[in-house]
């Protein structure tokens, strides 16, 4: 059974290989918008992403504005309701969804190349994001749903610190509040606000389009081309502010009644074109991305059982996206728990892996890329954040020689450049 499963494993890699290892084409068009294709024949499917730099770091003082307008895309268009443009988009067998970020507002489409059903697919994907009717009723009703999201997060502990988290990492600065914005901002939204947000952030000057399936060049550029002479010219949106950095650690208590204590600490990290990208993503595997065998969770979990599991990220984005680490333990052992944290971050950081760390952490990387890359929908959503964070268009085809090039040398000088153990903020949510 293991054989099978690794053989599994090693067809998975090789398909995925002939993918990722192509560069994808960028498709020229008259508006000079960023359009990427990358032809995939291994099912008779097309996934198209079209990303405008409008996430909820342009809602303004109106928090939870670019989540609200996202939501109401496919509510309606043109003259056809709710229930009509949902029976429009079964009949194709598509699958239309639409997404906020802190950095984009993404609209994607998964259809069938069968001619028919894809032609009307994207007639009907292009008159969602072309010809939205932001009806009050609609308004009104994903405003209530976008409540009841905000009323449910108050009751996880887990939502409460990672939401106090970003607030308190990044203060006044757009990526401070939560995407879906606070019961107060969401109440003050009317159709007026989602209509000028529209016509300001969704257009042709501030969008990205990625296209990966069974087509040819010539159908991508075509599908291209149908799509931005929709959109209105508009211009793009302002760069966002590169957050300040902590200058000092700051912890913070939040009182919740609950079983578990939990955590987030962390500080400002990357960018996407941050130099020392891959060496801090080799470092941050082994020290908590999630593996039962990075250090802290070596440390917190096996050797000392004070937690399930932990783990530690760094996000890149165009403001400088945070570095934390997350986890919940009993209360009576939080200040056991954290108080290890921080050494394990302390000496990860003063000296570095070890060269048995580092080849594991390569090889497990390397090995599992493919494996990210075995659908249509994965490759597409790699290919968005390429265009849309402008990053080389060979990214994919050489991730894997960067993988393997990073030395234990580069992931301590990276960590020391990038983190300071001694400024950490630290959200504690529990008793």
């Amino acid at each position: 059974m293991q054989h099978f499963k690794f053989f599994q494993l090693l067809v998975i890699s090789l398909l995925s290989f002939t993918s990722y290892a192509q560069i994808p084409i960028k498709i020229a068009n008259p508006y000079n918008v960023p359009v990427l294709f990358l032809a995939s024949d291994s099912v008779p499917m097309v996934t198209v992403h079209v990303g405008f730099k409008a996430g909820s770091a342009m809602d303004g003082e109106l928090f939870g504005l670019s989540a609200l307008t996202s939501s109401l895309l496919t509510k309606g268009y043109a003259n056809l309701n709710t229930q009509e443009v949902a029976n429009l988009i079964a009949d194709t067998g598509a699958i239309i969804d639409a997404s906020t970020s802190r950095d984009m507002l993404d609209l994607a489409i998964n259809s069938l190349t069968e001619p028919m059903a894809y032609k009307n697919a994207m007639q009907i994907f292009t008159a969602i994001l072309s010809k939205p009717s932001f009806s009050n009723a609609n308004l009104e009703q994903q405003k209530k749903q976008q409540q009841a999201v905000l009323r449910f997060d108050k009751e996880s502990p887990n939502a409460v610190a990672i939401n106090d988290f970003f607030q308190s990492l990044y203060l006044t600065h757009p990526y401070a509040h939560p995407i879906n914005g606070t019961a107060k901002t969401i109440q003050k939204i009317t159709r007026k606000d989602v209509v000028s947000f529209y016509e300001r952030y969704l257009v042709r000057e501030n969008a990205v389009i990625v296209i990966v399936g069974k087509i040819s060049v010539n159908e991508a550029k075509k599908l291209a081309n149908d799509i931005l002479s929709k959109l209105k010219k508009g211009k793009k949106a302002p760069n966002i502010p590169l957050a300040k950095p902590l200058t000092k650690p700051f912890s913070k208590h939040i009182d919740f009644k609950a079983t578990q204590t939990t955590f987030y600490l962390g500080q400002l990290g990357i960018t996407h074109h941050n130099k020392n990208y891959f060496p801090l993503m080799v470092g941050n595997y082994i020290l908590g991305s999630g593996d039962l065998n990075s250090r802290l969770s070596l440390v917190l979990r096996e050797k000392n059982g004070l937690t399930y599991g932990v783990s530690s990220e760094f996000l890149p984005m165009p403001g400088i996206g945070p570095f934390y680490i997350h986890f919940a333990t009993k209360n009576r052992a939080a200040n056991e728990a954290l108080e290890l944290t921080n050494q394990v971050v302390k000496d990860f950081i003063t000296k570095g892996p070890t060269e048995d760390e580092l080849n594991k952490a390569k090889a497990y990387l390397v090995g599992s890329f493919p494996l990210a890359l075995a659908s249509n929908t994965s490759i597409a959503g790699k290919l968005l954040k390429i265009a849309f964070y402008d990053l080389p268009y060979d990214f994919l085809a050489t991730y894997v020689q960067n993988l393997q090039a990073v030395t234990a040398e580069e992931v301590k000088i990276a960590m020391q450049a990038t983190l300071r153990a001694s400024n950490m903020l630290t959200v504690e949510v529990g008793p």
